[in-house]
């Protein structure tokens, strides 16, 4: 019977593990397939920013605030290795610097990383704008040329 219950105790581990994995992935992914979208679009798909800070007149900054409220949590002993324990819930602040309406930079700050994974409590945050990238279309910078005139 113990084996059994060591058994699936350490398939949960891999399933939240595993669940941590991708929404890293997906954090990740947003860093740099959102860099380019214009700051229309950008809110378009993630709502307005909760903190919105004009740098200067062309440098923006657009933060969204992500929180799990989850309270509880995985407490397993395990005579081996002395136990397991894995608390839900985290934050994270997501920031979007826009130059010249288009987004140049995307960093996540917060308690936001998961049991496997770096960032992963942003993901839901970006998770929408990837979706659908075909909707919204990169704001091209001015050639070197344009910008001499």
């Amino acid at each position: 019977m113990r084996p059994i219950k060591t058994g699936a105790l350490l398939l949960a581990l891999l399933w939240l593990a595993g669940c941590g994995y991708n929404d890293s992935k997906v954090a990740h992914r947003a860093q740099h397939e959102l860099l380019g979208m214009s700051a229309e679009d950008l809110q378009t798909c993630l709502g307005l920013p909760d903190r919105r800070l004009q740098i200067t007149p062309s440098t923006e900054l657009l933060t969204y605030i992500a929180a799990s409220n989850t309270a509880g949590g995985a407490n397993a002993p395990i005579p081996i290795f002395g136990g397991v324990y894995y608390a839900g819930g985290g934050y994270c602040h997501a920031t979007f610097k826009l130059v010249n309406g288009a987004v140049t930079e995307v960093r996540f700050a917060g308690d936001d990383n998961e049991l496997i994974g770096t960032d992963g409590f942003c993901a839901p945050i970006v998770a929408e704008c990837l979706k659908h990238p075909e909707h919204y279309a990169p704001v091209r910078p001015p050639t070197l040329a344009a910008t001499k005139e």
